[in-house]
């Protein structure tokens, strides 16, 4: 049995250290995009410099790896470091509500793979789509994940029959997704009544905290507090390629990890394996990150 369950959570770890390891930049690297949906001028400053934003503009600024700062128009400073490890991403300094929506392209009148829908709500209208939502002052394009980003439009009706199956994801502000779902979908998701302009959910909370653990058998908590303390350097690093140099430590201690939790008499506890996998899955998703908001 403890053959089986080594075996399987090893499988596991992998797939999540490959994943971490061999991440898809998309061609959009230090690319940090922003936009207006507002009906007024906006303006904000990254590192020092005004940008000016007028309604519906979109535009965007290339960011070298390394610390820099976003101001926002009532002087509220955020720091962000960019690593080496990174897709570019938005900034949203008014907190405006961003999406990443997938469209599935195939020949016509195909149903094949379609993405997982979620729970969301816009503007008061519930809806169940594959779509995320961020409301983050800086979102990590390595998480928000777009093929084509705000300002740059989907295909067209016309281009959706495709030879294979193919998903693309695009991002949006608010004002962006409305009219699309308007012209593309014959949908309406203009808010019907004032208190519904504030009424949206947000699924992509990012967090900065490292993860703790609070393991039943010593040895595997002493592991665990060599991650905890890894992925400490990791939050508080300067160094733009940090990920490279960490890499290979995650590796061997994770697979130490597993191999200690399945030697271990609480191995048997459902408790102690859910704890474990939420671990090992809170910890990656940090090694994701290609931005970090301190």
């Amino acid at each position: 049995m403890k053959a089986i369950l080594k075996v399987s959570l090893l499988t596991t770890v992998m797939l999540l250290i490959t994943a971490c390891g061999d991440l898809d930049i998309m061609g959009n690297k230090g690319k940090f995009y922003y936009s207006n949906p507002t009906e007024n001028t906006i303006s904000f400053k990254v590192d020092g410099k005004d940008y000016l934003v007028e309604p519906g503009q979109y535009g965007s600024v290339s960011l070298d790896s390394g610390e820099h700062t976003l101001e926002d128009n009532t002087g509220n400073v955020t720091k962000f470091m960019v690593f080496e490890h990174n897709s570019g991403g938005i900034l949203n300094p008014n907190h405006g509500v961003y999406y990443t929506f997938s469209e599935v392209y195939t020949e016509q009148d195909k149903k094949g793979y379609q993405p997982a829908p979620r729970n969301v709500t816009i503007y008061g209208h519930e809806l169940s789509l594959p779509i995320k939502s961020s409301d983050a002052v800086v979102i990590d394009g390595n998480l928000f994940r777009c093929t084509y980003p705000i300002g740059k439009a989907l295909p067209g009706a016309e281009n959706k029959q495709y030879k294979q199956e193919d998903i693309k994801s695009k991002c949006f502000d608010q004002s962006e997704l409305i009219e699309y779902f308007a012209n593309e979908h014959d949908q309406n998701l203009v808010p019907n009544s004032p208190q519904n302009e504030e009424n949206n959910s947000i699924s992509q909370h990012l967090s900065y905290q490292v993860p703790q653990a609070a393991f039943r058998d010593p040895q595997v908590q002493s592991v665990a507090n060599e991650i905890i303390a890894l992925t400490e350097t990791l939050k508080n690093a300067n160094k733009v390629d940090i990920h490279q140099d960490l890499n290979k430590q995650y590796h061997q201690l994770t697979v130490q990890l597993v191999e200690t939790y399945t030697e271990s008499p609480s191995s048997n506890v459902a408790e102690e394996y859910i704890k474990l996998n939420g671990f090992i899955k809170e910890i990656n998703k940090l090694r994701n990150y290609g931005v970090w908001v301190r």
